[in-house]
C-alpha cells in the first residue's frame, strides 16, 4: 500500500518520503509525507495503513492528489527552501504546527485563514503576522501552481485584503544597517555582566543568551517570551 523513498535535498540532508497510493474498486487515493528520519517514516506509514484498514470509508472523504498543509509545506521546504532565508523557513515550520497545518489544502476556507491570523495576533505584532502571511502564501501557491492541487487562493487573498484594510497586517520597519561585530560583543559583555551581578531572581534573565537566540532564530520579543522547552521538536528540525 505504501512505499518509503530516500532522497537527498540540495543541502545534502537525507529525507524519507512516504507515499500511499490506492487504485482499487473505483477508489483513487494518494497521500504523502516527508520525514527527517527513517524510523519516523516507518512509524507513520504503519500507523496510516492501520487507520485505512480499520476505516476504509475514510478514503472517500479526501480527494486524490491532496495533502495536509504541514505535508505540502515540508515538500516545499525540501524542494525550494534553500532559495529563501532562515526566517521564511522558520515561519513555515511554525505554521505547519498550528491547527491549519493539519487541514488538507483543498479544504482550506476563509475561516481557516482568518482564525490563524486572529490567533497569531494574540501573541505577535502585525509586522510578524505579515511575515507569516508571506510564508503561507508561498506554500499555497506552490501547492496549486507546481503540484496542481485544488487550492482556493481567492479566499486566501480576500482574507488578507480584509486584514490589511483593518490594519492588522503591517510591513516591518526597514533597517538601515546591521549591528557590527564590536557592537554585538559589547552588548553580550554588558548583559553577561548584568546577569552575574544581579542578586534578585527576577532580574536574573540571561539576556546574553536570549539576544543570540533572537538573532539566530529571527524571532521577535513577543514570540521569545512565549517559548517553552516543550516547543522544541528535535526530530522535526532535522538534527
Amino acid at each position: 500500500m505504501g512505499t518509503i523513498t530516500e532522497r537527498k535535498t540540495k543541502d545534502g540532508k537525507t529525507r524519507y518520503r512516504v507515499a500511499i497510493r490506492i487504485n482499487k474498486d473505483g477508489v483513487k487515493y494518494s497521500e504523502s509525507r516527508t520525514f527527517s528520519k527513517k524510523n519516523l517514516a516507518e512509524s507513520w506509514l504503519k500507523k496510516r495503513e492501520a487507520e485505512i484498514e480499520l476505516n476504509p470509508d475514510s478514503l472517500h472523504t479526501t480527494p486524490t492528489d491532496d495533502m495536509r498543509f504541514a505535508d505540502i509545506a515540508q515538500l516545499y521546504l525540501d524542494n525550494v527552501g534553500n532559495e529563501f532565508g532562515r526566517s521564511h523557513k522558520m515561519s513555515i515550520l511554525f505554521i505547519a504546527k498550528q491547527p491549519i497545518g493539519a487541514k488538507y489544502v483543498s479544504k482550506l476556507k476563509k475561516a481557516d485563514f482568518a482564525n490563524f491570523a486572529e490567533e497569531r495576533l494574540k501573541k505577535v505584532k502585525p509586522q510578524t503576522l505579515s511575515g507569516d502571511i508571506v510564508a503561507l502564501r508561498a506554500v499555497l501557491r506552490y501547492a496549486k501552481m507546481v503540484r496542481g492541487m485544488d487550492v482556493n487562493l481567492a479566499d486566501f487573498e480576500d482574507v488578507i485584503l480584509g486584514l490589511r484594510y483593518a490594519r492588522k497586517i503591517k510591513e516591518s520597519t526597514k533597517r538601515t544597517r546591521l549591528p557590527t561585530s564590536d557592537e554585538l560583543q559589547a552588548l553580550t559583555n554588558h548583559f553577561y555582566s548584568e546577569y552575574h551581578t544581579k542578586k534578585h531572581p527576577i532580574k536574573q534573565c540571561p539576556m546574553h543568551l536570549v539576544m543570540w537566540l533572537a538573532i539566530y532564530t529571527s524571532r521577535r520579543e513577543g514570540e521569545l517570551v512565549e517559548l517553552r522547552l516543550s516547543d522544541f521538536y528535535e526530530t522535526e528540525q532535522g538534527h
